[in-house]
C-alpha cells in the first residue's frame, strides 16, 4: 500500500530517488556503501557525535526539501534549516 501523498509530477519520489539520498549522506560521513558485507569491520562504523549531527542534518534538510516541493508555490531553494547555526 502506497503511503506518499504527492501533489502533481514534479512532487513523486521515487524509491530510486530516495536510496540515492541515503546513500549520498551515508558517503558524506564517510560511509562508502549500505550493502551488507558479512564483515564487522566493514558492516559496523565508529562515528564522533559531529559526524553523526551532520548526518542529521543533512536528513533533515533533504526532508524540509521534499516538503516544500510538496507545498503549492514553494522549492527547495526557499527552505532555511531551523538548527542552521549547528
Amino acid at each position: 500500500m502506497k503511503t506518499e501523498q504527492t501533489i502533481g509530477p514534479a512532487a513523486e519520489t521515487t524509491s530510486k530517488d530516495k536510496a540515492d539520498a541515503i546513500l549520498q549522506i551515508a558517503r558524506r560521513i564517510g560511509i562508502e556503501t549500505l550493502e551488507t558485507r558479512k564483515s564487522d569491520s566493514l558492516d559496523f562504523h565508529d562515528i564522533a557525535v559531529w559526524t553523526l549531527r551532520e548526518a542529521l542534518e543533512a536528513a533533515y534538510e533533504a526532508g524540509a526539501a521534499a516538503a516544500a516541493q510538496q507545498s503549492a508555490g514553494r522549492t527547495p531553494s526557499r527552505v532555511k534549516p531551523i538548527f542552521n547555526g549547528w
